[in-house]
């Protein structure tokens, strides 16, 4: 994934201690990655980055804004969003991975953060995704569509017509 250079970090030449570093994950950014489900998004991620002996703890604090539809009225809001996710990244010559614990093979030069920013970026957006969310109110009225509905009208017709047939 090129263009993403600026989101890879020189752990190699890093003491123990805590490190900072300031992200933006924009339109741009969501583009390196095939299939995401992120189009247009205005985030700023802080990265709070400790080594310690044996392994980097990493706390990012993740704000700004998400692009989406409402999942009620298909139309485009703005989500807001303000997270926190922390991380364990160590090194090993296995390389799995499991929910809080990132591996890296030993000897690594450099980590790459901007999966890891991916991935909390989409663990942002909820489940389901309303104008209700950020205090609005859907700006198309779905009543007045379910209210006008023809199928309710027709639907005596139909069964009027298949009361007449004959299937002796």
């Amino acid at each position: 994934m090129e263009g993403l250079t600026a989101y890879i970090i020189p752990i190699s030449s890093l003491k123990q201690g805590v490190y900072t570093y300031n992200f933006l994950a924009d339109d741009q950014f969501f583009k390196q990655f095939e299939g995401t489900l992120i189009e247009k998004a205005q985030l700023e991620i802080k990265l709070a980055l400790e080594k310690k002996s044996a392994l980097f703890e990493l706390f990012f604090e993740i704000s700004g804004n998400i692009a989406t539809t409402c999942d009620r009225c298909l139309e485009f809001m703005q989500l807001p969003v303000e997270e926190q996710h922390r991380l364990l990244v160590k090194f090993s010559d296995t390389l799995e991975d499991d929910l809080e614990v990132s591996y890296i093979p030993m000897g690594s030069q450099d980590l790459d953060v901007s999966t890891y920013i991916y991935e909390f970026a989409h663990l942002c957006i909820p489940m389901v995704k309303t104008h209700e969310d950020v205090d609005e109110d859907c700006p198309v009225d779905l009543e007045d569509f379910l209210e006008d509905d023809p199928s309710e009208n027709d639907s005596a017709s139909i069964w009027d017509a298949l009361k007449d047939i004959n299937l002796k």
